[in-house]
């Protein structure tokens, strides 16, 4: 079918719409195969359950389970605004990673002016150029990557824990006293507001 036959019919402006949803889902089904491939389960629920029985090392499988978790949510997502795009319908929603950027740029975009949103990843830049990866799925399941002179370092929520866990660059790991805040706007204080890995990192 020729792409002009494709849009014939269509509500007016609604090409506009949906050439950007169909490459996102192109791109999101790409990427979920590619995961796959990585983490060698077919998709995440799969790797969270061998992760919880002991049967997959959570290091990496827990960042490729949320890695694998986001790109699904966001693929759903987009199918179902592709499909409300094609009805003609204008009220499109963010999916949940740009619903999380918007959330951080208001709340912390002085800290962090430049954002790279990833399908399953945001990258942010400090003012003193310093980058933090956050893959985020929901307070309770998310890992914070940075690097300071003396490598990287890791922060996450393991499956069942109550608290975070911090992983040093010289491969040991603390697990915090207290838990994380279980709100997403206080989750986000608590990780971004003044450089909080770098506090976490001097005071262990």
């Amino acid at each position: 079918m020729a792409r002009s036959d494709f849009f014939r019919g269509l509500p007016a402006g609604c090409g506009a719409r949906i050439e950007p949803l169909s490459l996102r889902q192109y791109q999101l089904r790409e990427a979920g195969k590619t995961l796959q491939q990585g983490s060698g389960y077919p998709d995440a629920d799969a790797l969270l359950a061998a992760i919880v029985a002991g049967d997959c090392p959570p290091d990496p499988g827990y960042e490729y389970y949320l890695a694998q978790a986001i790109v699904a949510r966001e693929l759903a997502h987009t199918r179902q605004a592709l499909q409300r795009a094609i009805a003609g319908q204008d009220d499109i929603e963010d999916s949940p990673q740009q619903a999380l950027q918007v959330a951080i740029t208001t709340r912390h975009g002085a800290a962090y002016p430049t954002q790279l949103l990833h399908h399953d990843a945001l990258v942010l830049t400090g003012l003193d150029g310093a980058q933090l990866l956050l893959r985020l799925l929901s307070p309770c399941q998310w890992r914070l990557v940075w690097q300071m002179t003396d490598g990287i370092w890791a922060l996450d929520t393991l499956p069942g824990a109550t608290a975070p866990r911090l992983s040093r660059p010289d491969g040991s790991q603390l697990r915090l006293a207290t838990p994380a805040p279980a709100q997403l706007p206080a989750l986000l204080d608590w990780l971004l507001t003044d450089s909080a890995p770098v506090r976490l990192a001097a005071g262990v």
